[in-house]
């Protein structure tokens, strides 16, 4: 009775052993996919000329609201305007391929956040 206890016991930790094998297998053909699906939409963002179209139509907009408000505006202090400078005012698309470039020789137990923490 024992002695099969014991076999038991050793074929559930063989079985778990080669399990987390197969999950690291796994998790590297999962983590090459998100780089290459990574290193292609941030070649379209770089290079789209739907995203310049849009960017360009977002600024003409804003400069009509803006001049709107200008025009109406009947305060004694000077206007101003504030930007967010996110990826809508910067392109950030190299630094987005120098994390990929770095993500490729980490380890994958560190994940993009060891990326951006590094």
């Amino acid at each position: 009775m024992k002695l099969k206890i014991i076999l038991i016991f050793l074929v559930v930790i063989a079985i778990s052993c080669n399990r987390e094998n197969a999950n690291n297998k796994s998790n590297q053909g999962e983590s090459e996919n998100y780089v290459k699906i990574r290193e292609i939409a941030d070649l379209w963002f770089h290079h789209s000329a739907e995203m310049q179209a849009c960017y360009l139509q977002s600024y003409q907009l804003a400069q009509l609201a803006l001049d709107k408000q200008l025009s109406d505006y009947k305060g004694s202090k000077t206007p101003a305007v504030v930007l967010d400078l996110d990826e809508t005012v910067l392109d950030n698309s190299p630094y987005q391929f120098k994390l990929l470039e770095k993500r490729k020789n980490i380890p994958l137990r560190t994940g993009i956040t060891g990326v951006i923490l590094q």
